[in-house]
């Protein structure tokens, strides 16, 4: 029944432990001050729109609505 709820708390640490990993990186000095945080939330973007996109995505994102 909390599958979907623990899908969405592992990607949502996945993605905080990433920005501010990020972060520190550009703190640092390691990551270009150009390149900057958004790479993180682009790839998190793309992911999401590529998971859509996949036979059959809208059709798990609605139903997931109404579930």
């Amino acid at each position: 029944r909390y599958n979907r709820v623990w899908l969405a708390v592992l990607i949502f640490a996945l993605y905080a432990n990433l920005a501010s990993a990020a972060q520190a990186w550009l703190m640092r000095g390691v990551l270009e001050p150009r390149l900057g945080l958004w790479w993180v939330h682009a790839l998190f973007v793309s992911l999401t729109l590529l998971w859509i996109v996949l036979p059959g995505g809208w059709r798990r994102v609605l139903q997931w609505r109404r579930a």
